[in-house]
């Protein structure tokens, strides 16, 4: 029985004889593939309607927003805040908006405990902005890498 199944098998994995395979025809043309494509009239908007667009947690001119929900009770100059500040840095470069200046707390606001006992902490940051598009003076842009190095410094 198993000579019968390696005769059976034998051919299968053979590669076809060059002579076996039909032989093909190129035809070259001096026509486009395709049609060419229409232009597009390029939308300008204003940087406020740019940034608005960009942002998730919305925005007040051309001010970027980021909320974080917390857990527990975070106050004011905890530790956790200076890392959520990169992070708003980071989440506008993402969008393609250069941070302009340093990032602020707006607001802290803690949630009624759930019947568990546990509150969460909401957390509101803005930073002044500008769309990549548009910044004609990009090595202004506040990154994240420098807002580390500045507070390690303690600047």
């Amino acid at each position: 029985m198993a000579d019968e199944t390696a005769e059976a098998t034998a051919g299968k994995h053979e590669r076809p004889d060059a002579s076996e395979q039909p032989e093909r025809t190129v035809v070259a043309t001096s026509e486009p593939a395709t049609t060419p494509a229409k232009p597009v009239k390029a939308v300008r908007r204003d940087k406020a309607e740019e940034v608005a667009a960009r942002s998730a947690d919305g925005s007040s001119g051309t001010t970027f927003r980021k909320v974080f929900v917390l857990a527990g009770s975070i106050p004011k100059g905890h530790p956790q805040h200076e890392a959520n500040e990169v992070g708003v840095l980071q989440e506008a470069l993402h969008r393609g908006l250069h941070p302009k200046g340093k990032v602020t707390l707006v607001k802290v606001e803690e949630s009624e405990p759930d019947r568990r006992g546990r509150v969460n902490t909401t957390a509101t940051y803005a930073v002044p902005v500008e769309p990549a598009s548009t910044d004609t003076e990009a090595h202004t842009t506040v990154t994240p890498s420098s807002e580390v190095r500045s507070k390690s410094r303690g600047l």
